[in-house]
């Protein structure tokens, strides 16, 4: 396998898992996510949030090192991958997730709550797009630096922060536009955002 190709199908193995994350942490019986909280610590986002980040990591986290293992050639590479890619994943999404929705929390304001057609409306739009996009940026740097964690290696754990900061830049920006794009009384908005934020994440 070619380095190319292993860039190529550890990024589509990572969009696998994103999404099979995304469809157990929103088409399950047992918990439901709020779509109106912010949170303003780190403990009130830790214990509300972590097995989203927990289940993302996790499956990001064992997508990526089956890839891994397999472009090291060995059974034993490929069991060791898979295992420090799930836990360090593990870990890595219920801190980023964590310390993400913190940053968001603190320094978010809804637009929604201003009069309607005060100019602030609009910069405090701008302003939510640019914190949930630094929001999930932390989120995508510790899920990108897993894998070097798993290597040893600072070089992919160096392109990996850069890709996760990049990705959950961008995903972030992604999860707080899609509420205004969707057409007006659709449904579960916020499963959809959050479908296209980890995805791109």
């Amino acid at each position: 396998m070619s380095l190319n190709s292993k860039v190529v199908l550890s990024s589509l193995a990572a969009t696998l898992g994103a999404l099979t994350a995304w469809v157990l942490v929103d088409f399950n019986p047992f918990f439901k996510l709020s779509e109106t909280t912010t949170y303003t610590s780190f403990m009130q986002s830790l214990s509300e949030q972590w097995f989203v980040g927990a289940i993302f990591g996790t499956l990001v986290g064992l997508s990526i090192g089956y890839i891994n293992g397999l472009y090291a050639g060995s059974t034993a590479h490929l069991q060791r991958n898979l295992g420090w890619g799930a836990v360090v994943g593990f870990l890595a999404g219920i801190f980023g997730l964590s310390f993400g929705q913190l940053i968001f929390g603190s320094l978010y304001v809804n637009p929604q709550t201003l009069p309607p057609f005060s100019p602030l409306r609009f910069i405090f739009f701008l302003m939510g797009v640019i914190v949930r996009a630094i929001g999930w940026s932390v989120i995508g740097f510790f899920i990108g630096i897993a894998q070097g964690i798993v290597e040893k290696s600072r070089k992919t754990a160096k392109h990996g922060a850069i890709g996760g900061l990049i990705g959950g830049f961008l995903g972030g920006m992604l999860f707080e536009l899609v509420p205004y794009i969707v057409p007006p009384g659709t449904k579960n908005v916020g499963v959809i955002s959050r479908a296209f934020g980890m995805v791109v994440t």
